[in-house]
């Protein structure tokens, strides 16, 4: 390189990292015919160009920050960097040298596009930069979002469902919850796992007929929480009242009414009942202080409970009420060996084994000529007998009796017809023990033949008659101007079994027998 006028020549287009040597001399003319001998020999080594870094990358975004890193370059002294907003003119490159590979911005706006770029350094001077990277961009946090349009309902006297809108944002709701005027507050976190921004949760384990103060905050994944919000203050309903008063009425062969007092809160009821020592069977929605059950088994020992229902369904119910206990009535039994006896021309007294449950007695008595609706009623017989009077004489009349239990739900059938007849003249009847005949009749209970035998000690008439238990003629026979040993066989195995009565007339007495036809 000649004619070089200064003490030093700056060469370009050189290869880089390459050694190279160089000497200088002096030129005492404007040619070369009078110069100096070269200098000692120099090298230098031309630099290695800075590398650009790679894997750039942001992290750590805020609300008004982030961190930008990268990978260190080796033999770099530092780094060129420099951001803006996406949206700014290229004069706006905020510049900073930095020795890390890593650089913290704060001061940002929240929910705002930037970008940055980054080159490195081989010397302090910066001669040696490497050329910058591409666009890095990143965009700040939004707020987390206060929720919004709170509201409590479904209260219970133990639970309410809190419901409010979120934000996609959020990792989680924080519900803050006290009794009113509480110094401290109850917190329940809950994840946020909706797919919906309309959140809802039920909150339990209250406190029942209090007032609550409550409010809610957001967190979310990288914004941190929301303000507080609060929501309209709720009070929990009362707890279901256990009903009181407990009694059963009407109780009959087949049905009960059970019944208890009203309770200031509950929607409906519910009863569960059980034979003693059963399995429990419920009855729900019972829109009233009372239920009769019907179709229940007689004479049986029933326990049942009520229990009050605060709620449409079974959210909110009292315990069940005490224990309570009734038994259905036994069936009436119905009375046995109904007689007559006493028989004159005008009265009889009626006669049958008293039954051990019965309170009173049901008589009905006509003549068994007369119709059905002939029968002349006597209710409330306090004994197991009476007395008919004003009767016609030589007449027959049937009779039934029925056993009254307590109540007139609760009676037998009635017996079947006893038939009798009222003396004719001067004749009378007697009772079985007390004819002079001597009457025999066997067998007795039979299934269809019996002998009748007697003794007539006098010369006399006899009219001998057998009725069934309807009061209809079987059998007849007259004897005239009889006297010495009577005995014939009769045959009533034709007939339906039952009571069959004999009657035997002469000119003094009325005899009546009965026999069994089994």
């Amino acid at each position: 390189i000649l004619n070089i006028s200064s003490t030093s020549q700056q060469k370009t287009g050189l290869s880089s990292s390459t050694t190279y040597e160089w000497q200088v001399r002096s030129a005492c003319s404007n040619d070369s015919s009078s110069v100096s001998a070269w200098s000692s020999t120099q090298t230098f080594v031309t630099l290695t160009p800075c590398v650009v870094p790679s894997n750039s990358n942001t992290t750590n975004i805020g609300l008004t920050s982030a961190t930008m890193i990268w990978d260190a370059v080796a033999g770099a002294w530092g780094y060129r960097i420099r951001y803006k907003k996406t949206t700014d003119p290229w004069s706006a490159w905020i510049y900073d040298t930095i020795n890390t590979n890593s650089y913290s911005l704060s001061g940002l706006t929240n929910g705002t596009y930037y970008h940055w770029q980054i080159s490195s350094m081989c010397d302090a001077a910066g001669s040696n930069n490497s050329s910058f990277t591409g666009y890095i961009t990143f965009t700040t946090l939004l707020p987390c979002s206060d929720p919004s349009s709170l509201i409590a309902s479904n209260v219970t006297h133990n639970s309410v469902l809190l419901s409010w809108n979120g934000t996609s944002a959020a990792s989680a709701y924080n519900i803050l919850y006290r009794l009113s005027g509480s110094s401290s507050w109850d917190t329940t976190t809950i994840t946020n796992n909706y797919s919906s921004t309309a959140v809802s949760y039920t909150l339990t384990g209250l406190s029942s007929g209090s007032l609550y103060e409550w409010k809610i905050f957001t967190t979310c994944v990288a914004s941190g929480n929301s303000s507080s919000v609060s929501g309209t203050n709720f009070t929990t309903n009362l707890a279901c009242i256990v009903p009181s008063g407990m009694n059963v009425t009407n109780i009959l062969l087949d049905r009960a009414k059970m019944n208890w007092n009203t309770t200031s809160n509950a929607h409906h009821y519910d009863i569960r009942m059980r034979n003693q020592g059963g399995s429990w069977v419920y009855i729900g929605y019972i829109f009233g202080n009372s239920l009769t059950k019907y179709n229940l088994a007689s004479g049986t020992v029933y326990e049942w409970q009520v229990r009050g229902v605060c709620s449409s369904d079974t959210s909110n119910v009292s315990a069940w009420s005490s224990l309570q206990t009734f038994t259905t009535l036994a069936p009436c039994t119905k009375p046995i060996n109904t007689n007559v006896t006493s028989i004159s021309s005008n009265q009889a007294t009626l006669v049958w084994d008293a039954v051990p449950s019965a309170t009173s007695y049901d008589v009905r008595f006509k003549l068994t000529t007369d119709p059905w609706g002939a029968w002349v009623y006597t209710y409330g017989v306090s004994s197991n007998q009476l007395t008919k009077t004003g009767l016609s004489s030589g007449t027959y009349y049937h009779w039934q009796v029925r056993s009254v239990c307590g109540s007139s739900n609760n009676t037998s059938g009635f017996t079947s017809y006893n038939t009798f007849t009222t003396t004719s003249g001067s004749r009378f009847a007697v009772s079985e023990d007390e004819d002079q005949l001597n009457i025999s009749i066997y067998p007795n209970p039979t299934e269809g033949k019996i002998t009748l035998k007697f003794i007539s000690e006098d010369l006399d008439d006899f009219s001998i008659s057998i009725f069934d238990s309807f009061g209809k003629l079987i059998y007849e026979e007259d004897k005239r101007k009889y006297i010495g040993e009577f005995s014939k066989n009769i045959d009533l195995s034709l007939y339906n079994k039952g009571i069959y009565f004999i009657k035997i007339k002469t000119k003094y007495e009325i005899i009546n027998r009965r026999v069994l036809l089994q």
